[in-house]
């Protein structure tokens, strides 16, 4: 799997979502959304993650954490 940079509206069109959904990221989803075979992790979700998880286990621990909420 590859990570990568990606605007707001290049993220929304590989989604299937509005903006709008992609820019409220944290309040909506918590920082992590996950559409197919994809997952959104905000800037500020990512920093925070990187604080409390080594980057290996950064997506894991984000998504347990999720899942617990």
């Amino acid at each position: 799997m590859a990570a990568q940079y990606v605007s707001t509206g290049e993220a929304a069109e590989i989604a299937g979502t509005v903006p709008g959904d992609l820019l409220s990221l944290d309040d909506m989803y918590g920082g992590v959304l996950v559409r197919g075979s994809h997952i959104f992790v905000s800037e500020l979700a990512l920093e925070e993650g990187l604080k409390r998880y080594e980057p290996e286990a950064l997506l894991n621990g984000l998504i347990h954490e999720r899942l617990a909420a």
